[in-house]
């Protein structure tokens, strides 16, 4: 696991994480949960966006590319990272 350069702890410290995305038993990644609402202006703003008014994405959609999806399981918005294509790719 990748540690960010600015994290600092202790050997067997308790620190409360977020778990962002899971891609094996063994592979994953956090994001520290701390005092100081961090992450709070991103979760915001994903809270607030809004489809309709959103830019287009340009096509061909590249690798890459920062956009966001609505995840049909809870009805919410995430900032995703295009990171490939399946079949004769994104259009």
């Amino acid at each position: 696991m990748a540690q960010s350069k600015d994290a600092k702890f202790e050997p067997y410290q308790e620190i409360k994480v977020e778990i962002t995305e899971i891609s094996d038993a063994s592979s994953f990644s956090v994001r520290v949960l701390d005092k100081s609402n961090t992450y709070k202006k991103i979760d915001d703003a994903m809270a607030k966006f809004d489809a309709e008014n959103a830019e287009e994405l340009e096509r061909p959609i590249k690798k890459g590319t920062l956009c966001a999806t609505l995840f049909k399981e809870d009805n919410k918005w995430y900032r995703v990272k295009v990171l490939g294509s399946v079949g004769k790719g994104l259009t």
